[in-house]
């Protein structure tokens, strides 16, 4: 069963709270820090995962001319040739790309996550640990996918779709469509 997603109030607060700011003074920002945002000058990080509240933030904070989004890559992930990393883009630990891939800003792709040839991931997007995304894949702007989700060769996810932990995606996920189970399928469709 799909968990529960945030109340509005705990997405307006994590959008506020999220950013760290990377200079000299590292600090975490707090939901009343918006003064304090705008004079902070240099590389901000966003460690939120929610799709939509990534959004936020960069809707927000993306045009302030003194702040900018660093792409973060941890040592231990691979990235094979022809890859292109957005900005504001977090790649964690074990992460495994192989060739011709492009993320767009401000994506997140969680530990061990792997993530096939051609593919091509959207702005906004969370990739949660374990997951495969085979090649060719497209994934839309702003999808969440699940912990241990696998996604077929050629297959298009998308914008605003959510993939559940486990499942299997051997079809085109239509927009907004949370899809679960395996062969995965649409929540309330008939299976």
């Amino acid at each position: 069963r799909p968990s529960a997603s945030p109340t509005a109030a705990n997405e307006a607060t994590l959008a506020t709270s999220a950013a760290l700011h990377l200079g000299e003074d590292p600090q975490l920002l707090g939901p009343d820090d918006e003064a304090a945002a705008l004079a902070l000058p240099g590389p901000v990080a966003v460690g939120v995962g929610s799709p939509r509240v990534r959004r936020q933030i960069w809707d927000r904070w993306s045009g302030e001319p003194h702040l900018s989004w660093p792409t973060l890559v941890h040592a231990t992930s691979v990235l094979g040739a022809r890859t292109t990393i957005g900005a504001g883009v977090g790649v964690q630990a074990g992460v495994t790309m192989t060739c011709d891939i492009r993320i767009a800003e401000f994506s997140y792709l969680s530990p061990l996550v792997t993530v096939g040839h051609d593919v091509r991931i959207g702005r906004w997007c969370l990739v949660n640990p374990s997951a495969n995304l085979s090649g060719g894949v497209t994934v839309g702007d702003g999808v969440l996918v699940g912990v241990g989700a696998v996604i077929l060769e050629n297959i298009a996810i998308g914008v605003g779709a959510t993939v559940g932990a486990g499942a299997v995606v051997t079809r085109d996920v239509p927009p907004g469509v949370t899809v679960v189970g395996v062969p995965a399928r649409a929540v309330g469709a008939d299976r």
